[in-house]
């Protein structure tokens, strides 16, 4: 069964419930674009989706409302043994076809032990979880170790979303687009979330800046995790490369850095203002090519 819910202690409720109900767990992205729920859910294959209600959803898995704080639930049943049942863990499938990895209940009760025991922790603690709960880590070291120890877990409603980006995701996600010859992510500054990435995109054809700027920016919120959408895309003639043949991504990350800040402070990005031909974005595509062509 999937979860898709917005508020965290409901999420964990129905985590929690349904593991005790020998059941498996699809965690899903309450913000994740329709295009990467579908891929997700062609894999995992959920009977049913437990969520507020079903848009963004592709149809097939039914749609189950939880009950809300003044309504009863239905009660559990005894004098039977639940089936084994665990959490199901999925890629975005960006790339290609999702990869799906099951992690039986067996399996997470002894890494949860594991983490209370590690931790010392005990029914006195009270711990904090800043990450959203469809993260195997808040999932396992945050929610179940903390249930293994009967402690007090506090979580975080804003669904804190600083996570490990992979650049290679992206890239391949551009690559794959009309128009595009070439193209690298690396981190720019970001005085909100730390660093945001940007990609640098070499065109396949004549110059359109402003309008493949565009089409990759709509591709990526349709297809991408909004974490995963570049904040600006900056187009170049050349990709730097160093001795080896490979793209020069600490030159890429000087020049991110020498950019203006890329917080959007809640915005979305200036549809022009990424590749608009500015003092400093030239002054970027005159280094990228003089590196390319020295072959530092």
């Amino acid at each position: 069964m999937a979860i898709r819910l917005p508020e965290p202690l409901g999420y964990a409720s129905a985590l929690v419930a349904i593991l005790g109900a020998g059941r498996v767990v699809v965690p899903l992205d309450p913000a994740a674009p329709a295009a990467t729920l579908a891929r997700v859910l062609d894999v995992a294959r959920p009977d049913a989706v437990v969520g507020p209600d079903g848009s963004g959803l592709p149809p097939g898995p039914a749609v189950l409302r939880p009950p809300g704080p003044d309504e009863a639930g239905e009660p559990a049943r005894a004098g039977r043994t639940p089936p084994a049942g665990g959490i199901f863990l999925c890629t975005s499938g960006t790339t290609g076809t999702p990869k799906g990895v099951l992690l039986r209940d067996g399996q997470l009760s002894h890494v949860a032990g594991c983490v209370a025991i590690h931790h010392r922790l005990t029914p006195a603690d009270r711990g904090y979880c800043c990450l959203p709960l469809f993260h195997v880590n808040a999932e396992v070291v945050g929610l179940l170790a903390t249930l293994a120890a009967r402690a007090c877990l506090v979580l975080d409603r804003r669904f804190s979303r600083r996570e490990k980006i992979y650049p290679r995701e992206i890239e391949d996600f551009l690559l794959a687009q009309p128009g595009v010859r070439s193209a690298a992510v690396v981190g720019a500054r970001d005085e909100v979330l730390g660093e945001r990435p940007v990609a640098y995109v070499v065109p396949a054809g004549p110059a359109r800046p402003g309008q493949l700027a565009d089409e990759l920016r709509a591709a990526c919120e349709a297809a991408l995790p909004r974490p995963q959408r570049p904040a600006a895309f900056h187009l170049v003639p050349e990709l730097p490369l160093g001795a080896t043949g490979k793209v020069a991504r600490a030159r890429l990350r000087e020049l991110a850095s020498a950019q203006p800040d890329t917080s959007t402070r809640g915005r979305a990005a200036p549809a022009e203002g990424a590749c608009r031909p500015t003092a400093s974005a030239t002054t970027a595509r005159a280094t990228a090519t003089a590196a390319y062509r020295s072959g530092a």
